[in-house]
């Protein structure tokens, strides 16, 4: 479980340092890992986040968690 942290931490911080562009934050996120490796929270702040690529939120209107869903439809707008 220490390691899935770590390592979901590194794919985060990795994936925010070569987002540069707004708009296209988290642009390069997948379904699966989304789906299988982000856990909620960070789910939840990709999904809040106004810069998110619209790509990702749209996944993230399909995500299990009713609050992600709702973030980002919301963030979508």
């Amino acid at each position: 479980k220490k390691m899935k942290k770590i390592l979901t931490t590194t794919v985060l911080a990795a994936t925010l340092l070569t987002s540069l562009n707004a708009g296209d934050k988290f642009g390069d996120l997948t379904k699966d890992y989304l789906d299988i490796t982000a856990s909620t929270n960070v789910k939840k702040v990709i999904a809040q986040d106004p810069n998110t690529s619209k790509q990702t939120l749209e996944l993230l209107t399909e995500d299990s968690n009713k609050e992600v869903r709702a973030f980002a439809r919301e963030n979508l707008k």
